[in-house]
Formats: C-alpha cells, structure tokens, sequence
C-alpha cells in the first residue's frame, strides 16, 4: 500500500527500526464524482477525479484531469460544468491515458417564452382547430407545454375544450395561450359557415350565346337562406359557360350568363371554396342554336357553316371525335390505315329539342382540317371528304382541296360520320400482293389496291371477273360475276391503275 511505513528488525532480543515511504503506482483507472447527477440548465456541478493502481491504490487527480461532455453547448471551468442543451449526457474525464465517465441529467431551465401553433389558420364557422404551446428557457431547451397552457381567444362565440378551439363568429381573431408567467398568440381566420345547399333556379331551354337570367341562393342544413358572403364557380356540362365566377352576397346571386355550346340535358352545377354540389345541380335543359341565324361552328378541326333557315327549327349539333363501332372498325380496314388521316374522324349530329334528326336544307359546306404530320405518305392533294355508308368510306362528290389551309371541304346535306381520305405516293401496281397463291381456300387476298380495277381471266382469255376497289384491301371470294365458285385452276388477274397496268397469274386448288 502507498504510505509512509516503519521497518523493525529484532536479534537477540535487541532492535532497530527504519522508515520506508511507498508510493502509488501507475493510474489504470480514474473514478469520475458525483457519478450519477441532476441539474436544470445554466446551473453548475462541480466533478472529482480519483486515479487508482493496480494494488488499489487511489489518490486524487482532478486538477490534472481533462473534462468533457455530450452537451456541445455546456461549458467547462477546470472541473466545473456549467449546463445548457437539456438531455441526458456523458461526462469524461481523462488522465494520464485512462479515462472516467459519470451521467449527467440536464433538465430544461424556467420557461422564458411560449410557442403557439398553428401561428395562422383558417376554418369555416362551427369547424375546430386544435393548438400546441411549446415552452423555451434561455438557452433554446424547448418543451411541450400543451395540457398545461390555457388557451383563450377573442372570438365571443367559440368554444374551447382543453386546446381545441370551436371556431364561433366569421372574423380573424386572436388565439392567446399562457404558461407559467408566459404567452405567446396566433391568429385566426374564421370563415362563413359553407352552405348545406345550393337552390337554382329554374332553367327553360335556351338559345347558345344569348345570356338568360339566372338566380342563385345558399341554404343551411334547415333549407332556410343562409347569409353566405363569398364567390361561387358555375360550370355546366358542355364546359363553355361564362360569368362562371360569381360573387354571392347575403346567400344570394342574380345575374345573367351564357352557354357557348349546344347541348341537350344540359345541367348547371355550383361548387364554393372546393366544395362541390354535385346534388344540388340545376335541372336539365336544352341550349339550342337559332334556325334564323347565320352560323360558324369550330370545334378542333371540324368547321361547319350553317346558313339562317337551313335547318327546319332550332337545333343542337354535337361533334363527336372518338366515335366507334364495327362499320368504323370495318370501313378502316377496307380502306387502309395508310390511305385515311384518322386524327380527322368525327361524327355530326343534328337534332331537335325531342331529341329527333334533322337535316340541312339546302346543302352546307363542311371542311375538315388536317397537320401536315398526319399525311404520312399521303398525297395532301388527293384528300376526300368520305362518309361512312355501309362499313365503307365512300367520297362525298364535289370536295375542294385547301392545300395552303390544309383544309378540305365539301358540301353536305345530312349529318353523319366522316373522315379524310387520300392517295398514298407512289401507289403502283408492281405494289400490290396477291396471296394466297396458290389458293386451297375460297379466298384470294389483294393487298394495297387503293383506287385500282381487278379482272380475272380464264386461261382462254374469258373475263369471269371484274371489280373496281378503292379500299387498300380486296378480299376476292374465287367466284365470278354471276356468283359461281371457280372451279381448279390457273387464272389471269389484271391490275389496272391510272398510268399502269400489272398481270399475273394465280392458281386455285380445290
């Protein structure tokens, strides 16, 4: 042991005495004090270091000792931490190459401010908004302080339960909160309570473009007049509705508007600050074009002029863009994709406010517009007007080329479905496939006949059948024109194009 030690040595009952001092050894462990301890922040802990040996040896080593700390914001003086982050930290200390840890609970100081969340919000009247308060101390600690704050706000009709505000009269108003000698506040906006309903007045049918009178009010969940102030979107069905912003006053609008696009059924439908009152639409009516007036309708390509009287009353036209069904399906595949431009289909109806067909007395000019991307190899000025007739695309006679408009326009009498069609470059017999050849069915396929006339001879030279095809696919049935099945055997087909005619020979195994 370290200390100062006396040494006796006895002979023949006689003695002597000596003193030893033994020193401590080499340190192999430091022992940091107090080991385990609480402070708030911004107050101060003093802390020992003892070193020991390897015969248990102790003695103290604090001034010698480097002290350090988790809190990266604490500071030391010698051995003396002063705290600040609050938290649980790790106190070293370190001496002579050993080293000591002890446990440090910082807790936060006294509160010096409040932190009042949300600093701004909104909600409608009769809606709830719950808050936080956060309390701090000067150095930055922060806590929930939420339960034990009380919350008050200058809004005379609301409500609070604990730190959930019922939100009372439309206003802004102040939300205060108060913490142990501390507040902080917030702002809020209350809004007018949103109607329960909508109540639209009655629609008659109207005539597209003319403004008509319309009234709107707002209800409550009674379906009495609410006193509502705010702006209101109108929107109908065919999207072409304008003064679809209106500003409702005391739970109630008059004014006018108008609907820039025919339509049967259509309905008008209101929506206020998102929401939308889908079951409180207007009811259904018809807006309708006037019979006496001179019209140009444009809808994406499709432009129809209208005469006054050309129609027997008044009327809604719809233009269809996407129409389908197996004589569309039927008439492409006749025709050839590479030959019809189908950006451009579109089917036009006309009717009246039964709902009953009408059509254009006298005729009217139709035009349809194409891009220059959608030609592929399709001479532009070979484009048609076709209308589809029995699963086939059949021209509609007199239409004229716009080439710098990139329009193409015919007059028609009868609404229906339409597209354009034209010529590809280059189209040539020596193009077409014929196949299968040989054929051991009952069918022969011509494949790129655009425009063209097919004959087939016998191997004496009789014409058995002839055919004139304007699709790019011909589907011959191995009979002749009087229907009779031919019988096994070699036969002569013909192409014959503008400028240039192509024979071949194809044979038929039964």
């Amino acid at each position: 042991m370290a200390g100062t030690w006396t040494i006796t040595g006895e002979y023949m009952k006689v003695s002597d005495t000596a003193t030893v001092v033994v020193l401590h050894g080499t340190a192999n462990e430091l022992t940091i004090e107090p080991a385990y301890g609480t402070i708030t922040s911004g107050a101060t802990l003093s802390y020992t270091a003892t070193a020991q040996d390897t015969a248990g040896n102790t003695w103290s080593v604090t001034a010698e000792t480097t002290f350090d700390c988790g809190d990266t914001l604490g500071t030391w003086t010698g051995n003396v931490y002063t705290a600040n982050m609050a938290g649980t930290w790790v106190i070293t200390g370190e001496y002579h190459g050993v080293s000591g840890t002890a446990v440090v609970v910082v807790l936060h100081g006294t509160a010096t401010a409040l932190i009042i969340e949300p600093a701004l919000g909104a909600i409608t009247s009769g809606a709830i908004l719950s808050y936080t308060a956060t309390a701090q101390d000067t150095a930055g600690n922060t806590w929930d302080v939420t339960a034990k704050t009380a919350f008050s706000c200058n809004d005379t009709q609301k409500t609070w339960t604990s730190n959930v505000y019922t939100a009372g009269m439309a206003g802004t108003w102040t939300i205060t909160g108060e913490y142990s000698g501390v507040s902080d506040t917030a702002t809020i906006i209350v809004l007018p309570e949103l109607p329960a309903n909508i109540a639209i007045g009655t629609i008659t049918d109207q005539i597209y473009r003319q403004p008509f009178s319309l009234t709107i009010r707002t209800l409550n969940r009674q379906g009495s007049l609410l006193p509502y102030f705010g702006t209101l979107t109108l929107s109908d069905l065919t999207g072409n509705i304008t003064t679809h912003v209106v500003e409702i006053k005391n739970g109630k609008w008059t004014g006018t508007i108008s609907i820039n696009k025919s339509m049967l059924n259509d309905r008008i439908t209101c929506e206020i600050a998102g929401k939308r009152y889908s079951d409180n639409s207007s009811n259904s009516f018809n807006v309708l074009i006037a019979n006496a007036s001179n019209e140009t309708i444009s809808d994406v390509g499709v432009v129809i002029e209208i005469p006054a009287n050309s129609v027997d009353d008044d009327y809604c036209l719809e233009i269809n863009h996407e129409p389908s069904g197996w004589e569309i399906n039927n008439a492409n595949h006749q025709a050839g994709t590479a030959s019809v431009l189908s950006d451009t289909l579109c089917k036009i109806t006309i009717t009246n406010a039964f709902n009953e067909e009408l059509i254009f007395q006298p005729s009217i000019p139709l035009s349809l517009i194409y891009q220059p991307e959608q030609l592929g190899n399709i001479d532009s000025t070979t484009l048609q007007i076709c209308r589809l007739q029995n699963g086939q695309w059949i021209p509609v006679p007199g239409g004229k080329v716009y080439p710098n408009n990139r329009m193409v326009t015919a007059f028609i009498d009868n609404p229906g479905t339409f597209i354009l069609r034209g010529v590809a470059f280059g189209n040539k017999p020596s193009d077409v496939i014929v196949y299968p050849n040989p054929c051991k069915g009952t069918e022969i396929i011509f494949r790129h006949t655009d425009n063209c006339t097919i004959e087939i001879y016998d191997m004496a030279g009789d014409l058995l059948k002839k055919v004139h095809v304007q699709g790019a696919e011909y589907r011959w049935d191995t009979r002749d024109d009087y229907g009779k099945l031919l019988d096994s055997g070699a036969y002569i087909y013909v192409i014959i194009m503008e400028k240039e005619n192509r024979c071949g020979k194809v044979v038929i195994i039964r």
